[in-house]
């Protein structure tokens, strides 16, 4: 199939899915206005919860970095002191 083929089999599929879509959603009786309407509410939703989650656990993981973070950077310390001490060791003749 060449590419107009292609171009026109595809805008009569996209033609006929969005018939089908509107059908279905004005039996369900959904207005643009409405569902829009829903998803701004969905995201305000979202937006509040993750508020809260936030306000909930930045909190609790300044607490735990106060530990976490220097005991992590020691380890980074030892860590970078081991592997720069295997490598002033002279190769084996």
């Amino acid at each position: 199939m060449d590419a107009p083929q292609r171009l026109l089999a595809t805008v009569v599929k996209l033609f006929l899915l969005s018939v089908a879509v509107g059908w279905l959603i004005s039996v369900l009786d959904i207005t643009i206005g409405g569902f829009f309407g829903h998803l701004a509410d969905a995201f305000g939703t979202l937006v509040d919860w993750m508020r809260w989650f936030l306000s909930w656990t930045l909190p609790y993981a300044a607490v735990g970095a106060v530990i976490v973070v220097p005991l992590w950077l020691i380890s980074m310390l030892l860590r970078l002191g081991r592997r720069h001490d295997r490598g002033s060791e002279e190769p084996p003749s």
